[in-house]
């Protein structure tokens, strides 16, 4: 069984590495996970239940979307690029190129 002693000490570890990798990151997340569980506290209490941000622009097409459904805006947002990248293939690039570096 592992103890709250061995847990502090993985923890240790795992937070002095130099170069942590993302199994490094998974490990140190899941030890203070089972220490906080094992003191008895709510993972609850460690999570912001704040609502996510909401986009917001003056732009017409920021004032129209504002409140809609994200999901449908993107369904529509998709049939537009691929519109454009049948009738304006530069611009679809560019829109592209600047989503990847977003």
């Amino acid at each position: 069984m592992i103890t709250v002693d061995d847990l502090q000490a993985a923890i240790a570890h795992y937070r002095g590495e130099t170069n942590p990798d993302i199994n490094t990151c998974i490990k140190l997340a899941a030890c203070l996970i089972c220490l906080k569980e094992e003191q008895g506290e709510s993972l609850e209490s460690s999570y912001s239940f704040a609502p996510a941000p909401v986009y917001s622009s003056e732009s017409e097409f920021g004032r129209e979307i504002k409140g809609r459904d994200t999901v449908a805006v993107m369904r529509l947002m998709d049939e537009l690029m691929t519109t454009l990248s049948a009738i304006q293939p530069r611009l679809y690039d560019g829109v592209m190129r600047r989503l990847r570096d977003i």
